[in-house]
This record gives C-alpha cells, structure tokens and sequence, in this order.
C-alpha cells in the first residue's frame, strides 16, 4: 500500500488497517475479486466520490459515517460476479450489490474494532446519485482509502467527526 498522508500510526493501526482487511475479505468471498490498497488519505474533499456511491451512517465517539464508492462500470461487474445466473443487472440490482459489499464491509470491520477507540454501530446504507450525494458530510475530515481491482478502483472513505484530529 503507498505510504498514508496525515495518518499517524494509532490511526493507521486502529482504523485503517481493520477496514483495508474488511473490505478485501469481502470482496474476495462475496465476488472473486482480488482489490489491493493503493493508498490512504487525511482529506476535507467533501463529495470525492465515483459514480456509484452507498452511505451508511456509522454511531461512534469518533466515526460519523462510511462511503463506499466505485465508478457505474465497477460496480456493474461486481453485481455480475455477485449474481452471475440473473440475466438483467439493473440498476437497482447493481445499487443493492454495492450496498450489500458497504454493509458486510461494515459488519467485518465492526467486529475486528470491538473494544477498540473507534468501536462503531451502524444502521440501514443508502445509494446516493445525483443530489442525494448531499448526504456526505460536507465538514470534518475524512480517510480516504482508495483500492484497485481487475475491475476497477474503489474508495472508501470513513468520515470523523469534527474535533477528533484537533
């Protein structure tokens, strides 16, 4: 993985490294994809996202929500390698995959951060397009991880909440 800009150590340890896990098991198992960490950001980009975005919103001392984003194209395929006998991968279907890889990413991570500083609940992800893109947080800071796969990159993006870096 490149090295993180703006992550101390702790931050790479406790929470990056979890989700960095979490997201390449569940890509792995749910559709045969192999995605490795191509770097790892402190930013205040607001909406960077790809085409294809889901929002989950995360309850935490620290953690306010999760991002995970990949261009149409992307996610496409990854609802054809998670459902190959449907023949139609609509929209809807390909938002639900997407969402499906956000939820169990979360699922995995939550488990792997339980005791942790940056211990999480979370609730119901939501597809974004268009003007529901809104709902990424526009202030505080977020980690921006960013993967690459055979079928393309994906972002990930954990959004802290404000005061937490100081």
């Amino acid at each position: 993985m490149a090295e993180p800009t703006g992550i101390d150590p702790l931050m790479q340890e406790e929470l990056v490294e979890p989700f960095t896990a979490a997201i390449c098991e569940v890509l792995r198992n749910a559709a045969g994809i192999d995605a490795a960490a191509a770097g790892c950001a402190r930013t205040k980009t607001g909406n960077r996202t790809h085409d294809m975005a889901i929002f989950l919103p995360l309850k935490s001392d620290r953690l306010e929500s999760l991002v995970l984003s990949t261009p149409a194209s992307s996610a496409s395929e990854l609802a054809r390698r998670m459902l190959p006998d449907v023949a139609d991968h609509d929209d809807t279907l390909i938002r639900d995959c997407l969402g499906e890889i956000a939820n169990i990413t979360a699922g995995q991570a939550k488990a792997l951060l339980h005791g942790s500083l940056f211990h999480f609940v979370f609730s119901t992800p939501l597809a974004l397009s268009g003007k529901e893109r809104e709902l990424v947080p526009e202030r505080g800071e977020c980690l921006a991880l960013d993967f690459q796969s055979e079928v393309g990159p994906f972002t990930l993006q954990l959004w802290i909440k404000p005061g937490f870096f100081g």
